[in-house]
């Protein structure tokens, strides 16, 4: 259960004054009416009075309280809505191995990654993006989402230090991502896996076999150069092998551009001035940007339960204030 507006409870201070004031008039009435009926029949009297004005008064407070709940926003309970928006599911796969910091395309290539994400979510309005990183294992960051906010929040803090694996296994990457899809009809998406195209475990054609066999095209961004260049680590030093040697990482474009082929895709370079405008065009063309749909769930608010209430308790003072009960009750 949950209140949209908590503050509408204040409302129910006015039951403080309300009560005091009916107290008072309790009192009074009870007087007038023995002055006027006798106290022979003070017995009588009183307890038809005080009857009939407890529940009148115990109406309005109902009433009141009632009124106050309607306000308050209470909603408990989903119910399923047919949703049609246009929109691709695009799924992020980002290489966060250390290789991603070196500096071939300035100022880095994991900068410029998250610069090509940026633009591409900008671009894409109405649509849903997910974001799955991966070293040596992989992880679903961020799942499918509308929210551009929660995904600008993630991409400020993305870094190698977010995973503690080593190695780079983009086939695992690509079997998170891919499943990370919604079942059902009208699916529309594509994978975007940007990467230096490493492989130090798995293959990353397995799971571009996977991507294909769901027909989901796999958009490959090539970040590095073939030459390669040292990967700068974060103190200034240069990262080493385990003889002492410096590691130079540099581009594998034949496999990323192999895995874009196997699925419908197509393979772009991250140093490309051009390389986000011809990505954004490709995405569009092959999904034709067509309409989602799918199940969205509601959340239910019951305000209209309480105001039936409210204007039963309301009715009910009104027929116990109105209708005369029989001499001998």
């Amino acid at each position: 259960m949950k209140i949209n507006n908590p503050d509408a409870i204040y409302l129910l201070l006015i039951l403080i004054p309300l009560l005091i004031s009916a107290t008072l008039r309790y009192r009074s009435g009870s007087r007038q009416l023995l002055l006027l009926g006798g106290k022979w029949r003070k017995k009588k009297i009183l307890d038809l009075y005080l009857v009939k004005f407890f529940f009148s008064t115990a109406m309005i407070v109902l009433f009141i309280i009632t009124v106050t709940l309607s306000l308050l926003g209470i909603v408990w309970g989903q119910r399923p809505v047919h949703e049609e928006k246009k929109g691709i599911d695009v799924a992020f796969v980002i290489d966060v191995s250390r290789s991603m910091l070196a500096q071939d395309i300035y100022p880095s290539r994991l900068d410029k990654s998250v610069d090509l994400m940026r633009t591409t979510i900008k671009s894409l309005k109405g649509s849903r993006f997910s974001i799955t990183m991966f070293k040596g294992s992989a992880v679903v960051a961020v799942p499918l989402t509308e929210d551009v906010v929660s995904i600008e929040s993630f991409l400020n803090s993305l870094s190698p230090s977010m995973l503690s694996s080593k190695g780079t296994n983009p086939e695992a990457a690509l079997f998170r991502a891919v499943n990370s899809f919604p079942q059902g009809i009208g699916h529309n998406g594509a994978v975007i896996l940007i990467t230096d195209g490493d492989e130090l475990e798995g293959n990353l054609m397995r799971g571009a076999d996977l991507a294909a066999s769901k027909n989901i095209p796999v958009f490959t961004i090539g970040a590095g150069t073939v030459e390669g260049v040292p990967i700068i680590l974060a103190d200034g030093s240069v990262l080493k092998d385990l003889s002492g040697n410096t590691v130079i990482s540099s581009l594998d474009r034949d496999i990323l551009v192999r895995a874009a082929e196997r699925t419908g895709g197509e393979y772009f370079n991250l140093s490309s001035p051009s390389a986000a405008a011809n990505l954004l065009d490709s995405v569009k063309a092959v999904n034709e940007f067509s309409d989602r749909k799918g199940i969205r769930f509601l959340n239910i608010e019951h305000f209209r339960f309480f105001i039936m209430l409210s204007l039963i308790f309301i009715f009910l003072n009104f027929l116990i204030r109105g209708v005369k009960w029989k001499k001998d009750f």
